[in-house]
């Protein structure tokens, strides 16, 4: 979604945003959920999550995907050499 030149600094933008989010996010959750209850703390990161696929949907710009073969095609992927690890 970034121009070449620009893919380390969208990597750490975004590897930075996860670090806030663990680091803020967690103990705002226990907190929440410690003070309304653990269902609350549920729905409430449900609902974050929820407004954040939409303005995901809204901003981001549509890119055209690939024609696929199938699910059978996707998951026999998983059978080429290339998709395991080769520990000599």
């Amino acid at each position: 979604m970034v121009a070449p030149e620009k893919r380390a600094g969208a990597v750490a933008a975004m590897f930075m945003g996860l670090t806030i989010a663990t680091i803020g996010g967690v103990p705002l959750a226990t907190w929440f959920g410690e003070l309304f209850g653990w269902r609350a703390a549920f729905w409430g990161i449900a609902g974050l999550g929820a407004v954040a696929i939409t303005a995901l949907w809204l901003a981001l710009p549509q890119v055209p995907l690939p024609k696929s073969d199938g699910v059978l095609a996707e998951i026999r992927v998983l059978a080429a050499a290339r998709c395991w690890p080769h520990w000599h």
